[in-house]
């Protein structure tokens, strides 16, 4: 709560001075306003939260992947070795699987 005073009022949380309350940084704290401003854009919060879900599964693969093999086998190298291989089939193959589905999504078939 002190942090959040201490931004409002733009001083440096237990100083009492004014300043960027953020040493050395040379930013002030809204960093994420462009992104909220962009998210407030009609229809991107949902753009992004089905990108989010969508995407979600490609990066949860890699850690399944090396707690699995590594489970079974013992063997972090394999495991890596596996979880490297199966990224890489995601980015070759992908693009190739998603394109019939988007042609048949947007009526071009």
């Amino acid at each position: 709560m002190t942090q959040l005073r201490a931004r409002r009022g733009n001083e440096e949380p237990g100083s009492g001075r004014s300043g960027s309350g953020r040493s050395g940084s040379g930013r002030s704290g809204s960093g994420r306003t462009p992104y909220l401003a962009l998210l407030r854009t009609p229809g991107a919060l949902a753009f992004s939260s089905a990108g989010f879900v969508g995407r979600m599964s490609m990066s949860m693969y890699g850690l399944g992947t090396v707690l699995l093999i590594a489970l079974l086998t013992g063997r972090y190298g394999q495991a890596g070795t596996v979880a490297a291989a199966g990224s890489v089939g995601y980015a070759v193959f992908g693009p190739s699987s998603a394109a019939p589905s988007s042609a048949r999504r947007s009526g071009r078939c």
